[in-house]
C-alpha cells in the first residue's frame, strides 16, 4: 500500500498543529495564564470607556437610551 504525497503533508501537518497546541497550552499553565480570566478582561476599559457602557457607535445611528 503507497501513500500519498498529500497524505504525509497532511499527517504531518497535523501533528504539528497537535504538538504546538499541547505546548501552547502547557506553556499557559506553567506561567499562569489561565489563573485569573477576569483581570485579563477588565484591563482593557480605563476611565474614557468604562466597562458595560458603549461610546462608540455605527455610522447614522445614534445612541439607544434606556430608561
Amino acid at each position: 500500500m503507497e501513500l500519498s504525497p498529500y497524505v504525509l503533508v497532511m499527517i504531518s501537518l497535523g501533528v504539528l498543529f497537535f504538538t504546538s497546541a499541547i505546548l501552547a497550552l502547557y506553556w499557559c499553565t506553567k506561567t499562569g495564564q489561565f489563573k485569573d480570566f477576569e483581570r485579563g478582561a477588565r484591563s482593557i476599559f480605563t476611565a474614557e470607556e468604562p466597562e458595560g457602557m458603549q461610546t462608540d457607535f455605527f455610522p447614522g445611528k445614534k445612541e439607544k437610551i434606556k430608561k
